[in-house]
């Protein structure tokens, strides 16, 4: 027999996912039922806690799969942002003009 011949363009799938949100609702829904496999054997009441993280962690890992990565924020050129109030500033300020605290350049260290 010979095997059919599939076009790489067909065997390639792009997954769009956001993969944070995938990890954290996992995350939750395996201390989740932890929680609640937990409460068969010592029945201490932690299910009323864990059935409900279970619960959102499976809807976050769902929904994970059906949301795009965000796209990162990045400063405009020649600006940062200020390590407390997050509003854009020159790079060489020392001070933030918003906020009035200093900022910590990660060179100077």
């Amino acid at each position: 027999m010979k095997k059919a011949h599939m076009p790489l363009s067909i065997q390639v799938c792009e997954v769009v996912m956001y993969r944070g949100l995938v990890a954290s609702g996992g995350i939750l829904a395996v201390f989740g039922a932890f929680l609640v496999l937990t409460d068969f054997y010592v029945p201490l009441g932690v299910s009323i806690f864990g059935l409900p993280i279970f619960i959102l962690g499976l809807i976050m890992f769902i929904v994970g799969f059906w949301r795009p990565e965000p796209i990162p924020v990045e400063p405009e050129q020649g600006m940062k942002f200020c390590w407390y109030c997050m509003t854009q500033i020159p790079l060489e300020a020392k001070d933030c003009p918003d906020c009035s605290l200093p900022q910590h350049d990660v060179r100077e260290a």
